[in-house]
């Protein structure tokens, strides 16, 4: 898309979306940014240098979606590569691979000790077309309200849910305190406008389902 000037917009809001591999991380985001869903192996790197522009509420939004995984390998644990400011985290699973929802506790916990309690997290449950789902809404629901978290259900491929996910997780980045100025650098460090700087460690571990 076209260069969009600062005036054109309201807000300018960096979303990061972690989870286990196969989950449809990637998927997720081109259909958002391109409205296109693909079977084929999709270039994240190029996904990265994409935007896109959403009203919500009266307000233009501008967003920026990254995949915090393009760089991991299988069955490793690795750091995020990404140096961004980010004010909100998406953590996807696929309701069909249980592995891949045992793993939220883990990237729950590792996004509310490293980047604070306070950090928005957007919770979602993938692949809900099809017909080998084994985790129910209820048990995707009762996980997010348990943790304090917003939860949705979206189909990638089926084109379900996909901007009113993100819409989900901005209304509630617009109530919280990253949104007023605090930063969120996931290269071993976090930022507070006009405080001290802090050293963060965001750890991840990668599972395929299969």
């Amino acid at each position: 898309m076209s260069q969009i000037n600062k005036e054109e917009f309201d807000h300018y809001i960096k979303l990061l979306v972690i989870g286990d591999q196969s989950v449809g991380k990637s998927s997720f985001i081109k259909r958002f940014l391109e409205d296109k869903f693909s079977e084929e192996p999709i270039n994240s790197k190029e996904l990265e240098l994409k935007k896109k522009m959403l009203e919500i509420d009266n307000q233009k939004i501008f967003f920026h979606v990254w995949d915090g995984l393009i760089n991991a390998k299988l069955n490793k644990t690795t750091n995020s590569e990404l140096s961004i400011r980010i004010q909100g985290i998406i953590i996807m699973y696929d309701v069909s691979c249980y592995t891949s929802f045992n793993s939220l506790d883990f990237y729950i916990k590792e996004v509310k000790e490293k980047c604070g309690s306070d950090m928005p997290i957007l919770i979602i449950a993938n692949k809900i077309d099809l017909d080998d789902r084994i985790i129910s809404e209820n048990e995707g629901e009762k996980f997010a309200e348990d943790n304090n978290v917003e939860y949705i259900e979206i189909s990638v491929q089926n084109n379900i849910n996909i901007n009113e996910s993100i819409i989900k997780i901005t209304k509630k980045i617009m109530t919280n305190s990253y949104y007023r100025g605090d930063t969120v650098t996931l290269n071993n460090e976090k930022k507070f406008s006009k405080k001290k700087k802090k050293k963060i460690l965001l750890k991840i571990n990668i599972y395929k389902c299969i």
